[in-house]
């Protein structure tokens, strides 16, 4: 279940560092 947790995770820091570096690491 740590999967889950983790994907959120990833998704919430892509949308919280997607406004300041997001387009440089896409």
């Amino acid at each position: 279940m740590d999967i889950i947790i983790n994907f959120i995770y990833t998704l919430l820091s892509k949308l919280q560092t997607g406004s300041i570096e997001g387009s440089s690491e896409k």
